[in-house]
C-alpha cells in the first residue's frame, strides 16, 4: 500500500494516498469562531468549505508554520454517518512516498487515549514511522458540528 510520509516535531508519520483527494499548497484559512485550537480554519475549495485540521497543533501543541513547504492533504473522511465528507489535514512537510504492505505495521503498545488517530508503527531505514488513522481525526460531538451539515463528496 501507497503512503505519504510527514514530518512533524522530528517525528516522521505514514497516511495512506488511498484516502487522499488532492494535496494545495498552504493558503490563508478562515478560522471558525470558538473552535478547538486544532482546527485551523474553512478553506475555499473549488467553490466548497472544507474544514481544516491542523495535525501539528494535535501532534506537537503547536500551530503549523506557514513554510512553502506546508500543505493541506485533502482527504475523503468517512464519518459515523456512513458519508464521506472532504477535510483538509495540514501539514509542514510531505518527504516522500513509500510502500509498505499491511502486515509491516505493528502496535506500538501503547495508544495515547487523546490521540485515536494514531496507529500502527512500522520499522525503515529512517526510523520508526508511525501511521495516521484520518478515521480517528475527529471526537464524535466535532465531527457532527463540522461535516454533518455540509454536502457530501460528489
Amino acid at each position: 500500500m501507497l503512503f505519504i510520509k510527514l514530518e512533524t516535531a522530528g517525528q516522521e508519520y505514514a497516511l495512506a494516498v488511498r484516502s487522499i483527494v488532492e494535496i494545495v499548497p498552504y493558503v490563508a484559512l478562515r478560522p471558525y469562531a470558538d473552535a478547538p485550537a486544532y482546527v485551523a480554519g474553512m478553506l475555499n475549495f473549488r467553490g466548497r468549505v472544507v474544514p481544516v485540521i491542523d495535525l501539528v497543533r494535535l501532534l506537537a501543541g503547536r500551530a503549523a508554520a506557514q513554510r512553502l513547504s506546508t500543505r493541506i492533504i485533502l482527504i475523503d473522511y468517512p464519518a459515523a454517518d456512513h458519508r464521506t465528507y472532504l477535510v483538509g489535514i495540514l501539514a509542514e512537510a510531505i518527504t516522500s512516498t513509500h510502500s509498505y504492505e499491511n502486515p509491516a505495521f505493528v502496535d506500538p503498545g501503547y495508544a495515547p487515549p487523546d490521540k485515536p488517530f494514531l496507529g500502527k508503527v512500522v520499522c525503515d531505514t529512517e526510523g520508526i514511522i508511525q501511521r495516521i488513522e484520518p478515521t480517528n481525526l475527529l471526537p464524535p460531538d466535532l465531527e457532527a458540528q463540522l461535516l454533518t451539515r455540509r454536502d457530501t463528496r460528489p
